[in-house]
């Protein structure tokens, strides 16, 4: 990872499913040669930290909108180069020219600035007709976002979208999205210059600006007017790119049976279904259709061209049926009720034939944006559920959490399920092979919206949600890290150490995903580097850095204004030995949190992120070997062991982890005095070949750090041989959710020699 930023001001919990509570969300990058990042969108914050002074006065809206839009540059290193507000409008996607000029596209229901307006055409929106928005606007930002250098808008009396731009080298501007106006504005000359479905229904439309912004090139709709049900017909067009010759690609989703298909396309007939993709290719002057054709599935929400004018689409399928190629990297749907599967399709220069074709990923898997290498090579990014093939990922668990459905008001819960993680992958040319796969997560429903490449094969992801790993980069621009728009800048070629959450484990009976504030715990971890055999803390207190390894818990930000506080763990060991490696740490003692990061760094920079649940965490009993316990007799520290067994009435020694604060406590990484005793705020429970016994002392062991140690009496009712020995602390409930739960604290049953 190069860097990572989030804004806004959402809570960890707040983002619902669907409706309800708004949330900041960036919608567009681009990337210049140098390798600066423009990234575009909303935010529904009262005042966006470290925005820059505006370059001019903003003026009162003619729809009122309860967000803001905001374009920013973001140098190769991560520090801002400006930050701009409009106070108005929808922002959906940006585009960079050669001069670093900022082209914005997107929907706004009155003036985003006050620069001249340079175009407006076809009427202007009413707000009856639009009470959610009016006109698509298209604004051009200079190179140092201080001056609008033209404004223009197109729009008929009802509600028009841009969702996507594109320049060609001359500097025209395309924008596509869709339209529910009859009277858009609309180019002699144009392919289809009538919308004449009927009232509510939407269209599809491509319109071309000139350099200065001043007029339209060509302008028309695309789309389809039957529909086979009852809805009326609909066509939105989700993407649009533009090749060197000037022909302009476009992608979405039509419900429309007659959408314009042209003989020889790959597929020319409307398949069963609710929705379709499609696919169309216009001619320079816009007059006519090179090819169209479309896709089958649902929704194709992404695409990129390469130099030879083959076509890259990404999206999401329900159709179990979705033509994939043989040789496809994934040729098995995982999709499911309600949930989908993502694909990746390349579509043939003639729009007649399927270069290759795949799934991608598991149920829930939704695939939003998508750019090509000159290799030919396809990046693309979305949103998850959990089960996403990873490969040199920066974050290779899915965390999900729980997310809520909510009222209209946004007041009152319906319901719950699991949030989705956004992710960012990468396919070889013949799209058979997985290059690069990671999740990108946080504490709330990520996705990834939009994505872009520079030179260097750096990856930039930008979306919604409150990424972790925007909290792991320092950045001097005071912008906040818990919120709800992201911007990720990724590194696939390096080289990448590989932890998930089922490889962090308490370092006792080695429970997956599941560690306890003080106690010690275990890393299992590939692809670190420079490091033989076995490195040892060598005194005390423990050091936090070992062969250049850290590790540190990152907790989750307490309010929309403080990121999440990182506590650096004590390291006991970092080993290498056969290329096996593992990190052992204790666990920085905090308060009550269910869940935190584990950030995992070498010489400083950040390897990998993952996360653990810190909450419902059960004690561990240390063994020594498969099955026994590491129990002492307490009359002389000798190992209980079936040649050495333990009597009925004796007080043995049990070694322990996770047991939860002591009073007083020790501080981290520090020996446990012999003088005061440390005891644990709460006394577990042990039963002994399923006998309750008595528990002597619980606490942390003198002289050491982080072990815990239970003196106990054998019950002298417990039955002989070789019985279970059982460490269970009291149920907790999670009451940080709408609907609390109650979980168990049992440690994992460990053999105890009893005569």
């Amino acid at each position: 990872m190069v860097y990572a930023f989030g804004t806004g001001e959402q809570g960890s919990y707040l983002p619902p499913i669907e409706g309800g509570t708004q949330v900041d969300a960036v919608r567009g990058v681009a990337v210049d040669a140098p390798g600066n990042a423009y990234i575009t969108g909303d935010t529904y914050s009262p005042a966006y930290p470290g925005a820059l002074p505006p370059p001019y006065p903003y003026p009162s809206l003619t729809f009122p909108y309860p967000n803001r839009m905001f374009v920013a540059k973001i140098k190769p290193d991560g520090q801002f180069a400006y930050v701009t507000l409009f106070d108005a409008g929808a922002a959906a996607a940006i585009a960079i020219d050669g001069a670093g000029n900022a082209y914005i596209t997107g929907n706004a229901g009155g003036n985003i600035s006050t620069a001249p307006v340079s175009l407006h055409a076809g009427p202007a929106c009413s707000p009856s007709d639009c009470p959610a928005g009016g006109d698509v606007f298209v604004a051009k930002l200079d190179a140092s976002g201080s001056f609008v250098q033209y404004n223009a808008y197109l729009g008929g009396s009802r509600g028009d979208w841009a969702n996507s731009i594109a320049l060609d080298t001359a500097g025209n501007a395309y924008v596509a999205g869709a339209t529910q106006s009859s009277d858009y504005p609309i180019t002699r000359g144009a392919f289809q210059p009538v919308n004449d479905v009927p009232q509510f229904a939407i269209s599809g439309f491509v319109s071309k600006l000139n350099a200065a912004g001043t007029a339209l090139v060509y302008s028309t709709y695309l789309g389809g007017k039957m529909h086979a049900g009852n809805p009326p017909a609909w066509d939105f067009i989700n993407a649009i790119a533009v090749d060197a010759e000037g022909h302009a690609y476009v992608a979405g989703k039509t419900i429309s049976v007659d959408f314009p298909t042209t003989p020889g396309a790959y597929q020319t007939k409307f398949l069963p279904g609710i929705t379709g993709a499609f696919a169309t290719k216009l001619s320079p002057d816009g007059s006519t259709l090179v090819y169209s054709t479309f896709l089958g599935g649902d929704t194709a929400n992404g695409l990129a061209i390469d130099a030879a004018g083959n076509a890259y689409l990404t999206g999401a399928t329900s159709s179990s049926d979705f033509l994939v190629t043989p040789g496809a990297f994934q040729p098995k749907y995982n999709g499911g009720p309600g949930e989908p599967n993502a694909f990746v399709t390349k579509l043939s220069a003639a729009g007649s034939a399927l270069v290759y074709s795949t799934y991608f990923g598991a149920a829930g898997a939704v695939a939003h944006a998508i750019a090509v290498d000159h290799a030919g090579n396809a990046y693309f990014t979305g949103q998850t559920l959990d089960g996403l093939p990873v490969l040199h990922a920066v974050q290779p668990s899915f965390y999900g959490g729980t997310c809520y459905l909510f009222t209209p008001s946004g007041t009152s819960p319906t319901g719950a399920g699991t949030c989705t993680d956004a992710f960012v992958a990468a396919l070889d040319p013949t799209g058979s092979a997985l290059l690069f796969s990671t999740y990108l997560n946080g504490y709330a429903t990520d996705q990834g919206l939009a994505i872009a490449l520079d030179p260097a094969r750096n990856i930039y992801v930008a979306g919604t949600g409150e990424l972790s790993l925007a909290a792991a980069t320092p950045f001097s621009y005071p912008l906040r890290t818990n919120g709800a728009a992201f911007i990720v800048k990724l590194n696939p070629t390096a080289e990448t150490p590989f932890v998930t959450s089922k490889s962090i484990t308490d370092a006792a009976s080695f429970v997956s995903g599941l560690v306890q504030p003080g106690g010690l715990a275990t890393i299992f971890i590939t692809g670190l580097t420079g490091i033989d055999g076995i490195v040892k803390a060598k005194s005390l207190p423990l050091p936090h850095e070992l062969a250049g390894v850290s590790v540190s818990l990152r907790l989750p930000p307490l309010s929309p204004d403080q990121p999440g506080e990182e506590i650096p763990a004590p390291l006991l060991a970092v080993a290498d030995v056969n290329g096996r490696q593992q990190i052992n740490f204790q666990v920085p003692s905090i308060g009550d949190f269910s869940a935190a990061d584990i950030v995992i760094r070498q010489e400083g920079n950040v390897a990998v992120v993952t996360r653990v649940s810190i909450f419902n965490t059960p004690p561990g009993v240390f063994k020594v070997d498969a099955t026994h316990g590491a129990i002492q007799h307490g009359a002389d520290y000798s190992l209980v062991a079936p040649s050495h067994p333990a009597a009925r009435g004796e007080i043995v020694i049990v070694y322990a982890t996770g047991l939860g604060a002591v009073t007083p406590p020790v501080p981290d990484g520090q020996p446990t005095p012999n003088t005061p005793l440390s005891f644990t705020k709460i006394l577990p429970t042990i039963t002994i070949g399923g006998q309750p016994a008595e528990v002597l002392f619980s606490g942390l062991t003198p002289g050491a750090v982080g072990l815990y140690q239970l003196n106990v009496r054998i019950p002298r009712n417990a039955p002989s041989g070789e019985v279970d020995l059982l460490v269970s602390l009291p149920p907790v409930a999670d009451n940080s959710q709408i609907y609390p739960t109650t979980f168990s604290r049992d440690s994992l049953p460990v053999k105890i020699s009893v005569q």
